[in-house]
């Protein structure tokens, strides 16, 4: 079987399984594959490694779907800032603790009757409807029952000067308690230890009639008092009372609402077993994070968290031991790092906690007492939180838990552990010779390693060295002989001879083909990169080298495979670097790289916030490790935060970074005799892109022309990167409205991303650019088939709520209004529309760009204030992020003026439609049938308004150029029809002069 044909094969079998669970997807695999073991294996490894997947729920978007309260938040975070340093009664706000759908939590400092800092709880302006406030104020009424250390003490109450409710708390500094327990690297016992703690304050909770409902790690913060971690349980927000009702429960607990975190949610919480929510529900939430403490992930998953997919998956997954999910973890990494050999257990030993230790630790006791408390049926569960930690203690003693069976065996082996300095105290003198022995050895065996090591770097350098030297000999003219000799067949003469003259030197092989990858990499030659760096990941596994190395090589496979459009390699490659790294406790600028690298691939994604996330984390290493030329390192964390910044609509803070980026690039060469460095190309086009985009054209032609100029001058006119720059070129000239330029540029970026990369997200982009173009020139029959193509692509690549294919979609939909057809393009749009909200949000310039036409399409109907509805929203949304003389700003602005003149409303808009009329004058080329279209719509809007002359002899002027322009939109040139004549009855008749 080849490669090729093994890939399929396991890509079906793969896709064929995650639709079945347990059982069924045993039998099927058992089927399926047959007798073939090592085809089992890899499937069920990449089956665990999708199981480890992040959920969507870390987001907080079943929450907030489940949850309509979580909805109802008006304002962002700039509302809460706005807010700092202002005085409610004797607090003082001067900082964000955290934000929820229905409040603001702040940092405090209260001046009197005594000083601290406290944390203030208050209701959100405009959010204070009966509802929250109820749900305020069952949260207040639940922290005022307790008083124990570890739940967040209440001080005081009251409402601000605008009558919004708020409380005070005790302010917790810690981190969520999964995020402590890891980076501390606090063992099992220890661990379990915490989590007895947290059991004791939420005892207290059920002993003062309150169950919290809502524990998770988030809402379980670990500090450190007097040197020990400190547990403090947060948020009663939705907690509810065992016998006397909290003010407001009713309000909160509506029919048929779902109240929670699914994660953590139990069975009874989530309307899946018909059971009161009691006690029980903290148990379980207990046992899910315990389970998360242990395995590093959680018992259940859920990728939509629907009611209907919570409800599948209590009824059709079990969850399995604790200790054999951290087993599927270690599975990733195989998965990940393509190994399955001795390889990867010889590099696992060097970590500090391995899968298997951890297993150990867990697999028994703890494993019957985490499965014990997530119970399905809540009767099967602890009792009350108290049996559950008392059950913990059991197992940190040592003694028998009541999770378990206690026959007999089992009971004696409990004791013996117990006893053992008793039981064997003779043995343990022999152990101590042995292990005196041992410790000598181990001694010896370390120190020789030591010395060989040193030797073994030392070889291997003189070896490279020797190799580099032999293969940049034919560059001597001596050598060559008056032959031109190119960087690519160095590469490709070094590439050739690394397997035959260094066969016997695994070393060396590693660390050449490593750089020798890079270097087809920078070439633009993927798939020689990508190929080289394989060979260097297994020579770097079978000599069991240090971490970082093998992480530095993940990382480059996830780069290239990146490039070529392979984003679930990427990601795999990149993720197995980051815990290799985190292993290695690396916290410097190698991990800043592989968060650089992941946050690349959640750009592309589509998952902007975590992209942004990790870019944020990545500046913030660098930044903080960078000296001298490594500086360009922090230039590139702020190009590439910048992309993220820009497509999630926050024009400016994009500006920003880009030029800072910019500036870094530029002082790395200042005053020196060298070229520029290739990095300070992609800022320049990236600040070129970005200033395209706010519609400042004349300041972004230099500025992508410098760039276009850089990059074919160091990589030549074919290279990837030189393409991007010239994509972004030809971007230019065609909002500039110069037709004829633009065609052969992007022509030429298609040619070369077909090539280079087909069936990719880039070609998918050329595509979209030319078809946009031969749209804009009326050659809507050779746009069309350029457009669904377009779609296809980014609907195979990045699946069907993707961002990239609402933008397909939208300009498909676009093209089907400009010529009539209604229907289909009503279909397109909304589509559009719709994954543009659930990924980008309501307030999203692209969200705006998608309603204009939706808009424009209502108009068509004759469906008036829809039309105008759609286009004010838009336009009121575009002047959040973007000029008045942008491009879309005005295309909205002259759409809104034809529905408010139909409407009877045009002296409304004539003040608006002169500044469109202005932009597009000053922007496109004179003759542009766009110029035209907005003196005809300035027309008809003057005509309505009574200033005949004005109006009559704009229309006369410029309705029969619409009308003929075969790229205006068939209801514009049906408009310039209906204008003109209207203008023409409008026109006092002169009587025919006769004879006398």
């Amino acid at each position: 079987m080849t490669a090729e044909s093994r890939f399929e094969r396991v890509k079906s079998l793969v896709l064929e399984a995650r639709a079945r669970q347990g059982q069924a997807r045993r039998a099927f695999l058992d089927e399926a594959c047959g007798g073939d073991a090592e085809l089992r294996d890899e499937v069920e490894s990449l089956l665990a490694f999708e199981d480890e997947a992040p959920s969507l729920l870390e987001s907080g978007e079943v929450l907030r779907r489940l949850d309509p309260l979580a909805t109802e938040r008006t304002g962002g975070p700039s509302d809460a800032a706005a807010a700092l340093g202002e005085s409610i009664g004797p607090y003082t706000l001067v900082g964000v603790v955290g934000e929820g759908g229905m409040g603001v939590v702040y940092r405090a400092r209260q001046e009197r009757p005594i000083r601290r800092e406290v944390a203030l709880k208050l209701v959100r302006r405009g959010l204070d409807t009966e509802r929250v406030v109820a749900r305020f104020a069952s949260e207040r009424q639940a922290l005022a029952r307790m008083d124990h250390p570890g739940i967040a003490r209440v001080y005081d109450a009251g409402a601000s000067a605008d009558g919004r409710p708020f409380f005070v708390m005790e302010l917790v500094d810690g981190q969520p308690i999964t995020e402590y327990c890891d980076d501390r690297c606090l063992d099992v016992r220890q661990r379990v230890a915490l989590a007895i703690r947290v059991a004791h304050a939420v005892q207290h909770a059920h002993q003062k009639g309150i169950v919290h409902r809502d524990l998770k790690p988030s809402n379980v913060l670990v500090g450190t008092h007097d040197g020990e971690p400190a547990p403090k349980v947060i948020d009663f927000g939705i907690a509810k009372a065992l016998h006397e009702p909290l003010a407001g429960e009713v309000e909160l607990t509506r029919e048929g609402q779902v109240i929670g975190t699914p994660d953590y949610m139990s069975p009874e919480q989530a309307g899946v077993v018909a059971a009161d929510v009691d006690t029980r529900t903290d148990v379980y939430a207990l046992g899910v994070m315990l389970y998360e403490l242990l395995a590093g992930r959680r018992p259940r998953r859920f990728t939509r968290g629907t009611q209907e997919e919570i409800a599948r998956a209590f009824r059709d997954q079990e969850p399995t031991r604790p200790s054999t999910a951290v087993t599927d973890r270690r599975g990733r990494l195989r998965a990940a790092t393509g190994t399955d050999g001795p390889a990867i257990d010889d590099i696992a030993r060097t970590r500090r906690t391995t899968a298997d230790r951890l297993r150990r630790h867990i697999a028994g006791d703890l494993d019957n007492i985490v499965l014990k408390a997530i119970e399905k049926d809540p009767d099967r569960r602890y009792a009350s939180v108290e049996h559950f930690a008392d059950d913990l203690r059991r197992f940190l003693r040592g003694e028998p838990v009541l999770a378990r069976g206690q026959s007999w065996s089992y009971r004696t082996g409990k004791f013996v552990a117990r006893h053992a300095l008793g039981v064997g105290l003779s043995a343990a003198a022999l152990l101590v010779l042995v292990a005196f022995t041992g410790t000598t050895l181990v001694q010896s065996a370390r120190v020789a390693r030591e010395r060989d090591r040193a030797r073994q770097e030392a070889e291997t350098a003189r070896r490279v060295s020797e190799f580099l030297t032999s293969i940049f000999a034919v560059a001597d003219p001596t050598e060559a002989r008056g032959e031109t000799v190119t960087a690519r067949e160095l590469l490709d003469r070094g590439a050739a001879t690394i397997a035959t003259d260094l066969a016997g030197e695994p070393e060396v092989q590693a660390r050449l083909l490593h750089t020798m990858g890079i270097a087809y990499k920078q070439l633009g030659l993927y798939d020689q990169a990508l190929a080289l760096q394989q060979r260097a990941r297994q020579a770097t596994e079978s000599l069991a080298a240090d971490p970082a190395r093998l992480a530095d090589v993940l990382d480059e496979i996830g780069d290239v495979a990146r490039y070529k459009g392979d984003l679930e390699r990427a990601g795999a490659a990149h993720a197995a670097a980051l815990e290799w790294r985190r292993a290695g406790g690396e916290e410097g600028l190698r991990l800043a790289s592989t968060l650089n690298h992941l946050a690349l691939v959640a750009q592309e994604l589509g998952e902007f916030e975590e992209a942004e996330r990790l870019q944020l984390e990545a500046l913030a290493l660098r930044r903080r490790h960078a000296t001298g030329e490594q500086q360009r390192l922090v230039g590139n964390s702020l190009m590439n935060l910048g992309i993220v910044l820009r497509q999630r609509g926050r024009l400016d803070e994009a500006e920003l970074a880009a030029r800072e980026a910019v500036d870094i690039f530029r002082a790395q060469t200042a005053g020196d005799d060298r070229p520029p460095h290739p990095s300070l190309a992609s800022a320049l086009t990236q600040l070129g892109a970005l200033l395209l985009r706010k519609g400042a054209l004349a300041e972004a032609e230099p500025v992508i022309r410098e760039a276009l100029d850089l990059r074919t001058r160091m990589l030549g006119p074919t290279h990837p990167r030189t393409i991007d720059s010239l994509n972004e070129l030809a971007n230019l000239v065609h909002d500039q409205g110069r037709f004829g330029e633009a065609e052969p540029l992007y022509r030429t970026v298609l040619e070369s991303e077909s090539r280079q990369l087909p069936d990719s997200l880039d070609e998918a982009v050329a595509r979209n650019n030319l078809a946009s173009l031969l749209e804009d020139m009326g050659r809507f029959d050779e746009a069309e088939p350029l457009f669904r193509r377009s779609l296809e692509i980014r609907q195979k690549v990045r699946g069907p709520r993707h961002v990239s294919v609402a933008t397909a979609l939208n300009n498909l939909g676009r093209l089907e209004l400009g010529r009539g057809r209604l229907g289909a393009a009503e279909t397109l749009l909304r589509e559009a529309l719709s994954i543009r909200r659930e990924q980008l949000g309501e307030d999203h310039a692209q969200t705006a760009v998608t309603r204009y036409q939706l808009g424009r399409l209502l108009h068509a109907r004759g469906q008036l204030h829809d039309a105008r509805r759609e286009h004010e929203a838009a336009l009121d949304t575009m002047r959040r992020t973007l000029p008045e003389h942008h491009a879309n700003v005005v295309s909205v602005k002259v759409a809104r003026g034809r529905v408010l003149t139909d409407l009877g409303r045009a002296e409304e808009v004539i003040a608006s439609l002169r500044e469109a009329v202005a932009a597009r004058a000053a922007a496109l080329p004179e003759g542009d049938w766009r110029i035209a279209e907005a003196h005809l719509v300035l027309g008809r809007a003057l005509l309505a308004a009574g200033s005949a002359d004005e109006g009559v002899a704009l229309v006369r002027r410029y309705a029969p150029v619409v009308a003929a322009a075969t790229a205006a939109p068939v209801e514009l040139r049906a408009d310039a029809t209906r204008g003109l004549a209207l203008a023409r009855q409008r026109l006092a008749p002169q009587p025919p002069y006769r004879r006398p």
